[in-house]
Order: structure tokens, then C-alpha cells, then sequence
């Protein structure tokens, strides 16, 4: 279970951690579409971005899983481009509406 919570403003998002005490983890300038949190984990949609969120202790870690701006994770890093380690790139983000949702159950 996870001890957090989101906040979602018109431009902005922020999230919390309320326990032992309630605090701001980060502050997210970045309006989004929808958000979902699922097994610990905080799914985003933004207009150009699917991501999952991890909060976990006082870091946030993220991973884009779709974009439509696939361009800027193609850069070499050794050209000065951003490392992203072992994350995956990121699958081409539908053009329509995208909504996330959680199924409980098997029926």
C-alpha cells in the first residue's frame, strides 16, 4: 500500500507522502490529462507524455512509456544528450483521448 497521495491543480501537480507526517515529496509544474495510482506506482497522461511515477523515500522516479515526442529519446549521451540509463524507449502515444483506468476483479 502506498503511503502517498496526488494533489491535481488546472497547471500543476504535486505529491504527498502522509505518513509519519504529511510533506510534500515534489511539485510538478506539468498539467496533466489523468493520473491513476495502481500497486505503489503513479500512472500520468499528459498531452505528450504517458509516464509511471515512483515515489519512493524522498526521490520521485519516473518512466515515460509513450510520447509523441519520440525525437528527444534518440540523443547520444556522449553528444550531450540526457542518459537514461536503462530506461525503455518509449512506445508512440496514441493520438486520440487516453484514459486510465483500474479493474478490480476477475469477473
Amino acid at each position: 500500500m502506498s503511503l502517498c497521495c496526488v494533489l491535481i491543480f488546472e497547471d500543476s501537480y504535486a505529491v504527498f507522502s502522509y505518513h509519519p507526517i504529511f510533506k510534500v515529496k515534489c511539485y510538478v509544474k506539468e498539467k496533466l490529462e489523468d493520473a491513476i495510482w495502481w500497486n505503489s506506482t503513479l500512472f500520468l497522461s499528459t498531452s505528450i507524455d504517458i509516464k509511471a511515477v515512483f515515489p519512493l523515500n524522498d526521490k520521485i522516479d519516473q518512466v515515460v512509456l509513450a510520447s509523441f515526442d519520440l525525437v528527444r529519446y534518440g540523443s547520444n549521451p556522449e553528444e550531450g544528450g540526457e542518459d537514461t540509463g536503462l530506461d525503455p524507449i518509449p512506445e508512440l502515444k496514441p493520438k486520440s483521448p487516453v484514459n486510465l483506468v483500474d479493474i478490480v476483479g476477475n469477473k
